[in-house]
């Protein structure tokens, strides 16, 4: 059984590594032209940064039974949290287990286990990333005196920046 501070910790560590390949992979575009390199390294990692990231949003808001779920962290407070979150992101609990679905669909076909050889469309991550921040922030928020936050990334928004603009730098040196 994994303890309340091993789960806080491995929340955050989640939801930084969620933020970090998705700005890896935005970073990669300008305007959804892509400007990361017409090679094969560059193609491959740009790809790898999303399907990571979908795989790592999905340990946090997948299904209820996986280890990370956030429901599996907040206990009781869980329906609550599930309104909260639809209102943040502006969506009806039918409209956020749509998009729910399209992200796992992505995960299971394409990034995890390649069921078919059909092409995927790439799920967009402005909701994810807004799941994710307000995750991250319910838990700075109610676990704030846990061992398990010293020392993590309390801005995701801002790290979000941090990564995108060392990306993009990566990107030009290599293009």
């Amino acid at each position: 059984m994994i303890d309340n501070i091993d789960k806080i910790r491995r929340a955050i560590n989640l939801s930084i590594l969620f933020t970090r390949n998705m700005a890896y992979y935005r970073a990669s575009y300008d305007d959804s032209r892509y400007v990361a390199g017409n090679n094969d390294f560059s193609i491959t990692i740009s790809g790898n940064f999303i399907d990571i990231s979908i795989i790592e949003w999905c340990k946090l808001f997948g299904a209820y039974g996986d280890n990370h779920h956030w429901r599996n962290l907040i206990g009781d407070d869980a329906d609550d949290f599930s309104s909260s979150l639809h209102e943040h992101l502006s969506m009806s609990e039918s409209d956020f287990k749509e998009y729910h679905q399209s992200i796992k669909n992505y995960r299971d076909v394409f990034a995890a286990h390649w069921d078919d050889d059909g092409e995927g469309k790439r799920p967009y991550l402005d909701s994810a990333f807004e799941c994710v921040v307000f995750l991250h922030e319910y838990i700075f928020t109610n676990f704030e005196k846990s061992s398990a936050l010293q020392d993590k990334v309390r801005d995701l928004r801002g790290y979000y920046e941090a990564c995108y603009k060392e990306a993009r730098k990566c990107y030009q040196a290599i293009s």
